[in-house]
């Protein structure tokens, strides 16, 4: 069932029971109905390895499989999971495990780092292919129908998979825009303008990213780009900030949010 070769042998031919074998017959026979056991077989199970090694490139340092990588998104999106909620059910939750092929808790330890860079590896193939490929790998991803109503994965629609990512990497460019300008700003302006970007200047940014769900982008992005239109417009002819690097990002994620043209007043924007 597994993908990874079990971790618990002591000596060659001896090994301890996993987690699952060891579950009482009661639990085990749940595992068998839970959501997990029909994620490994109509998802996890059916994964074509090529397609998902010509999305990431090559296996990342720690020797994970990349279709435990692949799985992960998809669970990411169909249970609507942050980052962190992503990682503690894997590291916590054993359905997680079986569902992507394991047997026993902390067999693999992901990091957000990780998740992170196998994301980028996966925005920059969607980037150079071509809108049926895409589609294509979508439709691979896809769970078969299934004749029961009740099945978690009946109604799992994937066909955003590329597009939920795309987000995440524009949320998390407009956030490095915000704090670059608002570290530029004189202290007492800063304080002027604390409440409103508290949330967003207060920590690193991978660990902002890793507490929003897919869910709850859309909500921050409209957020963020009205801060920055506010800063745009009170900055904006202030020859002192209007020329610095920070000030320069706002622009620029104006720009590739709202085809923002320089020295247009906010309504004047052409909102997506």
């Amino acid at each position: 069932m597994s993908d990874i070769t079990e971790r618990n042998s002591t000596a060659p031919g001896q090994r301890y029971p996993s987690m699952v074998e060891l579950l009482p017959l009661r639990l085990k026979e749940s595992l068998k109905r839970s959501w997990a056991e029909e994620f490994h077989k109509r998802i996890f199970s059916q994964m074509d390895r090529k397609v998902i090694s010509q999305i990431f490139v090559k296996e990342n340092e720690e020797g994970i499989p990349l279709s435990i990588y692949m799985g992960l998104e998809i669970m990411k999106l169909l249970f609507d999971w942050s980052d962190e909620e992503l990682i503690a059910n894997l590291n916590f939750d054993l359905r997680v495990c079986y569902a992507l092929g394991l047997k026993n808790l902390g067999e693999i330890i992901v990091e957000t780092q990780a998740l992170t860079d196998q994301r980028d590896k996966l925005l920059k193939y969607a980037r150079k292919a071509s809108i049926e490929e895409r589609a294509e790998i979508v439709k691979r991803l896809q769970p078969k129908d299934d004749e029961r109503n009740d099945s978690l994965l009946s109604s799992a629609d994937l066909s955003n998979f590329f597009a939920n990512f795309t987000k995440v990497k524009q949320l998390k460019i407009v956030i490095d825009a915000l704090k670059d300008f608002y570290s530029e700003l004189p202290e007492v302006e800063k304080k002027w303008y604390e409440q409103m970007v508290r949330y967003y200047v207060k920590d690193d940014t991978e660990r902002i990213i890793a507490r929003i769900k897919i869910s709850e982008v859309n909500k921050h992005l409209h957020r963020l780009m009205a801060i920055l239109l506010y800063f745009n417009e009170i900055y904006g002819s202030n020859p002192e900030l209007n020329r610095s690097e920070g000030f320069l990002e706002i622009r620029q994620a104006l720009y590739h949010r709202y085809h923002f043209k320089s020295g247009k007043k906010n309504g004047s924007s052409r909102h997506e």
